[in-house]
């Protein structure tokens, strides 16, 4: 994904209002595209279907959902988008406001924040806005 994908991603974690398996199968594309091709052209060979009319169906949303991990709904799944040698600056909950804040940071290089509702989302989209600063504009 380009870099403004990603940051429009995290913006849509950001404002969900909790768990999310549609989004977690688009933040799972997102994080691990390498991982998710492989599932999906399995699927479509065991489906017998070629790629157009996966597209038309719901299968693949249907299965894309059941398959990815609950990054909006478990804290180990969403710690675990955190790109290699960033690391969680700071988590609060700022209870005037109601939303989880989290600051990551590349030492030296670069910080990336999110608030939500919730902090597994708030940990998503951080880590969606440090994968960002780490995508080509491509």
């Amino acid at each position: 994904m380009t870099r403004a994908e990603l940051l429009a991603l995290a913006a849509r974690v950001e404002a969900a209002a909790g768990a999310d398996r549609e989004m977690d199968a688009e933040i799972w594309r997102a994080a691990q595209p390498h991982d998710y091709a492989i599932w999906e052209a399995d699927l479509r060979q065991r489906l017998n279907l070629d790629w157009d009319e996966l597209r038309k169906r719901a299968t693949i949303k249907a299965n894309a959902e059941a398959r990815a991990p609950k990054y909006t709904a478990s804290l180990d799944a969403a710690a675990s988008l955190v790109p290699e040698d960033w690391y969680v600056c700071a988590v609060a909950f700022l209870p005037i406001k109601r939303v989880w804040h989290v600051v990551l940071s590349l030492p030296g290089l670069a910080t990336a924040q999110a608030a939500a509702d919730t902090e597994q989302n708030a940990r998503t989209a951080a880590a969606l806005r440090a994968m960002a600063e780490e995508a080509s504009d491509e």
